[in-house]
């Protein structure tokens, strides 16, 4: 953490934006340990954070295979008054699919929408992919045809993983 001796030491005032991009690039770069002293650091000094600094960690926490640390940090987050986006919940539905738990993603899907989020093509794919992985074609297909009522346009990813699934399922 030389850098941040450095900044502390020629009294630097860093915002959240900056504290931010530190953060996103440390997990981007595998070095989700530095990330969280950073972390960590920053609320010591009671610099309030934004909901792109704790996205940042969400994520690299699921990239690490620390979803529980994950979703505890999403809660964390929610009690102190911070709302997610759609960024940070559909980094959680992505990490819960890819952990074959399907159903709390699309748990947390239908409570992103009760608070007035609304769950965009990168949301709805990676469930589709989600029950396509898991063998529940039926249930892909239904949220498919969700996503289109609510008015959610399908892309070529949505459609390249609806098929995947169905190729999975023929072989």
């Amino acid at each position: 953490m030389a850098l941040l001796d450095e900044i502390s030491l020629n009294d630097m005032n860093l915002d959240a934006v900056i504290y931010g991009m530190l953060m996103d690039g440390l997990c981007k770069k595998g070095f989700l340990d530095v990330a969280m002293e950073l972390f960590l650091q920053v609320l010591e000094k009671r610099i309030p954070l934004d909901v792109i600094c704790y996205t940042s960690i969400i994520d690299g926490l699921c990239k690490n295979g620390m979803l529980r640390e994950a979703t505890e940090m999403f809660s964390i987050m929610l009690e102190i008054g911070l709302c997610s986006n759609v960024v940070t919940c559909t980094v959680l539905i992505d990490a819960l699919c890819k952990d074959g738990r399907s159903k709390q993603a699309m748990e947390l899907v239908d409570t992103m929408i009760k608070y007035g989020e609304k769950a965009d093509t990168q949301t709805y794919t990676v469930l589709i992919d989600g029950y396509c992985k898991e063998g529940r074609l039926s249930d892909a297909k239904e949220l498919l045809h969700k996503m289109i009522e609510r008015g959610i346009m399908p892309d070529l990813v949505t459609y390249k993983h609806s098929l995947m699934g169905v190729a999975r399922q023929i072989s």
